[in-house]
């Protein structure tokens, strides 16, 4: 991971099924699933962050790579893509990353 190279967690590789394909409905985004859904963790320890997102996808495969280190080195995010099945469980994997003590911001 500290090279910037994909790593993956558990299982293998995503095995692609489409990329969150947004359409409109009613005026609203409505998302197809399931689809592949990016997070981004920003935090100040690398490994910390490795961590908590072991933690939060240990039942299930996901990809991790260090997306970016902050010009002083205080902060660094890494980029997150798993298999979403729905909204419901988009919005869970969301909220049990926020709560983490070791990720400052979740996008």
């Amino acid at each position: 991971m500290r090279d910037g190279k994909s790593r993956t967690i558990k299982s293998g590789r995503i095995a692609r099924q489409g990329v969150a394909t947004l359409v409109k409905k009613n005026g609203k985004p409505v998302m197809e699933y399931p689809c592949d859904w990016v997070y981004t963790v920003i935090g100040t320890d690398r490994d910390a962050l490795h961590k908590a997102v072991e933690d939060v996808f240990r039942q299930r495969s996901c990809s991790v790579v260090l997306s970016r280190t902050s010009a002083a080195g205080t902060y660094c995010s890494l980029r997150v893509e798993a298999e979403v099945f729905s909204d419901d469980d988009r919005t869970d994997l969301f909220e049990r990353l926020s709560i983490r003590d070791d990720i400052k911001i979740v996008l």
